[in-house]
């Protein structure tokens, strides 16, 4: 018969402590850093193209790719602050969890042009969806931010 006594529940609840601050570290390194890779190349492949063509998909483009550069920046200062600072007033930082939103908005939106009816074929409106519905690949970063979010509750 299993008894739980008081010893055994605080080491679960270290041990679980633990296994939740392993898998941030595995998050960071799996979700975030590749994440943060190929945004970098997606940021220069469209300033590059909005220098050159400054029609309407590369301006929806721009802004979506902006979003998402603004709540990656905003995951890697909380991942600084809840896991390597492990500092108290994490929940203050507005900023960081305010840039956050942007990320959730570009996945939003993404998500919902995959929901859509699909536009005529060789449309302007379907380069623009087909450019949008790479913003998907965010929705990750988005289950990391709500795992950052735990654990700055437990700061």
């Amino acid at each position: 018969m299993l008894v739980l006594t008081v010893k055994n529940i605080d080491d679960m609840s270290e041990f679980l402590r633990k296994m939740s601050i392993s898998l941030l570290i595995l998050e960071f390194g799996l979700l975030l850093v590749p994440a943060s890779i190929l945004l970098v190349v997606g940021v220069k492949l469209t300033f590059n193209s909005i220098s050159m063509h400054q029609n309407i998909e590369n301006i929806v483009l721009c802004v979506m790719t902006l979003f998402s550069l603004i709540a990656i920046s905003g995951l890697f200062v909380l991942y600084r602050k809840v896991l390597l600072l492990r500092d108290s007033d994490v929940l203050k930082t507005r900023f960081a969890w305010s840039a956050l939103y942007f990320g959730f908005i570009a996945v939003i939106v993404s998500f919902g042009s995959i929901l859509m009816p699909p536009s005529p074929p060789y449309s302007e409106m379907s380069e623009i969806r087909s450019n949008i519905e790479y913003f998907i690949l965010g929705c990750p970063l988005m289950i990391m931010a709500l795992h950052l979010r735990y654990e700055a509750s437990k700061c």
